[in-house]
């Protein structure tokens, strides 16, 4: 039995060489886009996604032995971001994205913006110091190809093609995919983290309020991410969801809900800028 246990993960290691090796210790984590947080307030988090631009505790949080990634959006730019008017300039976005301001939709189609998303954006982040990218934003895109596939052909493929080259270009850092299950299987071999956000609670943007996900949502998406799991079980699920911070009741709520379902959860507010305890 124990030869066969080796011989098992031998070919997992050779199935899905940058996976196999992505949950190793990994049994807490937390989102964070503020600026303010102390090193020692991640003391109970072992996987940390920050901005790219907060960089003050990312060397002391690695020497606790914790795996800091940095968001970094691959299917929208918003204006806050300082390379902007180079991708503008490059006409590479798209329209405005209506619920977040100065975000816009960036035309993944298009060889410019991988180049320049390998060449210039990951290099600034990875010699900052992270251990690796937490992606986000591939929904948008791979949403208008759905909605208007005549229109927005290619986007699905450009975005499997994006990963796979950020991948071959940086083999050995750390790459968590938010949602996009439409790619996922496509790219599983090439992630590490494959993250569900608001798989259980969420926030309305048009009430301003945090909501539950309606039940056969809810269940289509831990369908999607169990059969994701046994068809790369070296790859972590871990989810995001939302809620009002003084709601201790539905936080404990959410937790013991996605442990459950075999999931690493975390809990916060819609513009993750508190790192909410659990």
């Amino acid at each position: 039995m124990k030869k066969l246990h080796i011989r098992i993960l031998l070919l997992l290691n050779l199935l899905f060489p940058y996976a196999a090796k992505s949950s190793e210790g990994t049994k807490t984590f937390a989102v964070y886009y503020g600026g303010n947080a102390d090193v020692a307030d991640f003391k109970n988090f072992d996987l940390v996604v920050l901005d790219s631009s907060y960089t003050q505790i990312i060397q002391q949080l690695k020497q606790q032995s914790k795996t800091v990634l940095a968001y970094l959006s691959l299917g929208e730019v918003n204006r806050s971001r300082d390379y902007f008017d180079i991708v503008e300039s490059e006409g590479l976005l798209l329209k405005p994205n209506p619920n977040w301001e100065g975000a816009y939709l960036v035309d993944v189609r298009k060889a410019a913006w991988r180049e320049f998303v390998i060449t210039q954006i990951l290099p600034d982040i990875l010699d900052k110091g992270f251990n690796g990218i937490f992606i986000d934003t591939l929904d948008s895109p791979l949403e208008e190809e759905r909605a208007n596939p005549k229109e927005f052909k290619g986007m699905v493929e450009s975005s499997i093609k994006l990963i796979k080259a950020i991948r071959k270009k940086f083999p050995k850092i750390k790459i968590m995919l938010n949602r996009a299950y439409a790619i996922a299987p496509q790219v599983g071999g090439q992630i590490n983290y494959l993250m569900a956000e608001s798989i259980f609670y969420t926030y309305d943007f048009k009430s301003k309020k945090y909501i539950p996900v309606s039940e056969p949502l809810y269940v289509q998406q831990k369908n999607i991410l169990q059969n994701f799991r046994r068809r790369f079980p070296a790859v972590q699920i871990v989810t995001l969801d939302y809620c009002e911070e003084s709601d201790q009741k539905l936080r404990t709520q959410i937790y013991k809900q996605q442990r459950d379902n075999g999931f690493i959860p975390y809990v916060s507010t819609i513009n993750l800028d508190k790192l909410v305890q659990e």
